[in-house]
C-alpha cells in the first residue's frame, strides 16, 4: 500500500475526507488537556487513528511533535 493510500485510508476512516486542509502552526508553549473530561464516544476509533499516526511517523517526521500531543490522551 502506498502511502497517499494509507492517509487516504485514515483520513476517510476518520471522517475527515471532504475537510480542507490549512496550514496551522501548533503553539509549542500551550498544555492541552482532554476537554470537559467527558469520554469519547468511540475511543477505540481515536486510538486506531492515533496508532496509525504513529505508523506515518516512520516517514513523515514533520509530524512528530503534533502526534506526540495527541497520543498523550490515548
Amino acid at each position: 500500500m502506498s502511502q497517499s493510500k494509507y492517509i487516504a485510508d485514515l483520513l476517510e476512516r476518520a471522517r475527515l475526507i471532504d475537510n480542507k486542509i490549512v496550514d496551522t502552526p501548533l503553539k509549542t508553549s500551550v498544555r492541552y488537556f482532554p476537554s470537559d473530561d467527558v469520554p469519547l464516544t468511540n475511543s477505540t476509533l481515536y486510538r486506531t487513528i492515533v496508532g496509525s499516526l504513529v505508523y506515518l511517523i516512520v516517514t513523515r517526521p514533520d509530524i512528530a511533535y503534533v502526534v506526540h500531543d495527541v497520543s498523550q490522551f490515548v
